[in-house]
C-alpha cells in the first residue's frame, strides 16, 4: 500500500511551490503586459502624430482657400475703385481741377523727374505684392493756399475716383517779407497695372 498522508511538512513544500509558480506567473503576465502597453502606447502615439499633421494640413488648407478669397475680393475691389488708366495728362488735368475747384494754384507737378507726358514716371512700387495696384509718386507745390483752401482740397482729393495718399506736407516759409510762402504736397497715386506695363 502507498503512504498517501500527507504531512504537514509536505503541505507547507507544497504551497510554497505553489505560491512561488503564482508569483512567477504574476511577474511574468505584468512583464509581458507592460511589453504590450508599451507597444499599444507606441502605436497609438505614432497615430496621434499622424492625425495631428493631418490637422495642420487641413488648417493651412484652409487659409489658403480664405486667402484666396481675399485676393479676390482684393482685385474685385480694386477692379470697382482704381482706374485702369496712367496717363499724366489725365492725372495733371484731375489735379489742376481738383486745385481750381478748391481755389488753389500751383506751380507744377513734378512725377520724380519724368518728362514723358503719356505715362506715369518709371518710379513705380507694386503696393501689394499680386494685387496688380501700382503706386506713383508725384509732389505738388502749391503758393500761398488758405487752411481752408487746403482742408478744401484734400477733402477732394479723398473723394476723387483717383486714389491717391497724401504722403507729406512740407510748409515752406518766404525767403523774404512780403514773398509767397509755399506748401509741398508729396503724394502716390494708385491705379491697376503690373510693373513694366
Amino acid at each position: 500500500m502507498s503512504d498517501t498522508h500527507i504531512t504537514p511538512k509536505k503541505a507547507f513544500y507544497g504551497m510554497l511551490t505553489i505560491l512561488l509558480l503564482t508569483i512567477g506567473g504574476t511577474g511574468f503576465g505584468i512583464y509581458q503586459a507592460t511589453g504590450m502597453l508599451k507597444e499599444k502606447a507606441t502605436h497609438v502615439s505614432k497615430l496621434k502624430a499622424t492625425n495631428d499633421a493631418r490637422d495642420v494640413e487641413l488648417q493651412q488648407a484652409w487659409q489658403a482657400k480664405q486667402r484666396a478669397e481675399e485676393l479676390q475680393s482684393v482685385e474685385e475691389l480694386t477692379a470697382d475703385f482704381l482706374p485702369e488708366s496712367k496717363q499724366q495728362s489725365e492725372l495733371v488735368a484731375e489735379i489742376l481741377q481738383l486745385a481750381q475747384e478748391s481755389g488753389l494754384s500751383f506751380t507744377g507737378i513734378s512725377f520724380n523727374a519724368s518728362s514723358d507726358p503719356t505715362a506715369l514716371s518709371s518710379q513705380t512700387e507694386t503696393a501689394t505684392a499680386g494685387t496688380g495696384v501700382l503706386a506713383f509718386p508725384f509732389s505738388l507745390p502749391l503758393e500761398s493756399p488758405s487752411y481752408n483752401q487746403i482742408i478744401d482740397f484734400l477733402e477732394r482729393t479723398e473723394q476723387n475716383r483717383r486714389k491717391m495718399q497724401i504722403n507729406s506736407i512740407v510748409i515752406t516759409p518766404p525767403a523774404e517779407a512780403g514773398d509767397p510762402y509755399t506748401i509741398n504736397l508729396e503724394m502716390t497715386v494708385y491705379v491697376r497695372g503690373q510693373v513694366g506695363s
